[in-house]
């Protein structure tokens, strides 16, 4: 073992901040408790943070790492700290995701800004067919939930929702708005407006 102030290197792993380095290098006090991360940075107590940087021209630009309750975070972290873009990367050089400075999401795109109605979430597929899955279990619901508050049918004062097999509900589309169902479409098709049935179908044609 070699030792020099806060650098341990044994045969097998270099610790730095640690006598007992577990991975091939270990840096950190706190414990690292698993042989097979090959790399492994450690938090201290509360308040404390540990990040792998990567600098831009000298500067801080990306962070990766966990904190302990720094900067009054609790969690793991990817931290962009310059404006530029996060990508995400597929298939050598395929951009799948992005995350702008301002925090868009793009699916297929760099540029959600290019959708100003609503750039928060795009999904861009180009030419192909496009769409969104929402799986769920044969006895539940899927549903997309328009929310303007946190309590209350502020959660859901607008809302599509295809209930599988759900509280009596067999295959069937609701719609709702402020916060209560106004269309149900059962499985055979007949249309209930606010729990009167107006058609027993409909016949969009013509």
């Amino acid at each position: 073992t070699i030792t020099s102030n806060d650098i341990i290197l044994t045969a097998a792993a270099v610790g730095i901040g640690t006598t007992s380095p577990l991975g091939k290098l270990s840096i950190g006090s706190g414990s690292f408790a698993d042989t097979n991360v090959v790399a492994q940075m450690s938090t201290g107590g509360g308040g404390t943070g540990a990040y792998f940087g990567y600098n831009k021209s000298g500067s801080y630009g990306l962070l990766v790492g966990m904190s302990n309750g720094l900067d009054g975070w609790t969690a793991g972290v990817i931290r962009q700290i310059t404006t530029d873009p996060l990508y995400f990367i597929v298939n050598s050089n395929t951009i799948a995701l992005t995350i702008t400075s301002g925090g868009d999401v793009g699916i297929g795109t760099t540029s959600p800004s290019s959708y100003p109605l609503a750039p928060q979430l795009v999904l861009d597929t180009g030419t192909s067919n496009g769409g969104i899955t929402i799986r769920s279990g044969s006895s539940n619901y899927s549903g997309v939930f328009f929310a303007d508050g946190t309590t209350g049918n502020e959660q859901y004062r607008g809302y599509i929702q295809y209930n599988h097999n759900f509280s009596g509900s067999v295959d069937e589309l609701v719609f709702g708005t402020q916060g209560t169902t106004r269309l149900t479409i059962s499985s055979g098709g007949a249309a209930t407006f606010a729990n009167n049935i107006i058609a027993q179908r409909f016949n969009a044609a013509g």
